[in-house]
């Protein structure tokens, strides 16, 4: 396995990268799935129906769908240290109309603005660890980077919870600028250059692009993580409002739920022995 990175990009320091990274990563889902647990807050501030909710939860992901499209053909054209800046910087700005929207259709826009930029972030940021990492430390960096979506779990949701439950759920979204501001200093000194990949000329990204769908691996494993992820956002926008309705679970205990399913994200597979796919223990291909 090589020890090299398929770039020869010089990186300042392995594990401030790695970090900053994933504290982009971080600040990112976190905006996303705050939304969830909040949609109490936002239907008692607006006055509107588990449909309208729905609407601003799927905003992000539409904007996400269309942005990380355009995303796809053009964005090997630029600097992935200057792409991550300007998509970042574009999700701070979403997230802070986000923190004072005072209507229902101002927050379905800004969320379109998250959802645009922010959508895309994590493509880069994966990106830029392919480029710049080594194979034989690839695994270690992007395990790091998508435990940020428990830290969110654990931490990141709790604390907006109880920041909404004393200063308003506007605050939520305040606070995560407030913490992405730093980041985007971080991304600006640690992420390092990467130029673009030179084209020959011969390249069509149209094609290339409309050419994944040939392939039926490639087919079937989008298939799979599209379903997944539909069936479990159908319900999970609705947990929060379906424990304190129906369940009667009071509004400022919400946030423990959400801290033990995050922290069970941590121990139960290793401590209880949960079964876990392994490629090489089975003769059935998953994808």
């Amino acid at each position: 396995m090589s020890s090299h990175p398929i770039r020869n990009i010089h990186v300042k320091s392995e594990p401030i990268l790695i970090f900053v990274l994933a504290s982009i990563q971080f600040t990112h889902i976190l905006d996303f799935v705050i939304m969830m647990p909040l949609g109490s807050y936002f239907q008692e501030s607006f006055y509107i129906n588990p449909r309208e909710f729905s609407f601003l939860i799927s905003a992000y992901t539409y904007s996400a769908f269309c942005a990380g499209i355009v995303g796809a053909l053009l964005i090997d054209r630029f600097n992935r240290k200057s792409a991550a800046i300007f998509l970042y910087f574009g999700f701070i700005i979403g997230t802070a109309f986000c923190a004072v929207a005072n209507s229902y259709h101002l927050l379905l826009v800004a969320r379109i603005i998250s959802g645009s930029f922010g959508g895309i972030l994590s493509s880069v940021i994966f990106a830029i660890v392919g480029d710049v990492i080594a194979m034989d430390r690839r695994g270690r960096a992007m395990g790091a980077i998508m435990g940020a979506f428990s830290v969110s779990s654990v931490i990141g949701i709790p604390l907006g919870l109880k920041v909404a439950e004393f200063y308003g759920w506007n605050m939520s979204f305040a606070g995560i600028v407030l913490l992405s501001l730093p980041i985007l200093v971080l991304m600006y000194y640690h992420l390092p250059s990467i130029p673009p990949f030179q084209s020959t000329g011969e390249e069509d990204p149209v094609k290339d692009f409309l050419r994944i769908f040939t392939y039926k691996r490639y087919m079937a494993s989008y298939m799979l993580i599209m379903f997944v992820i539909l069936g479990g956002f159908t319900v999970i926008p609705f947990i929060a409002p379906y424990m304190e309705r129906n369940v009667g679970i009071p509004k400022e205990n919400i946030s423990w739920i959400y801290f033990l399913e995050g922290s069970l994200r941590f121990f139960l597979p290793e401590e209880l022995g949960l079964p876990r796919i392994k490629l090489e223990s089975t003769k059935y291909s998953i994808f």
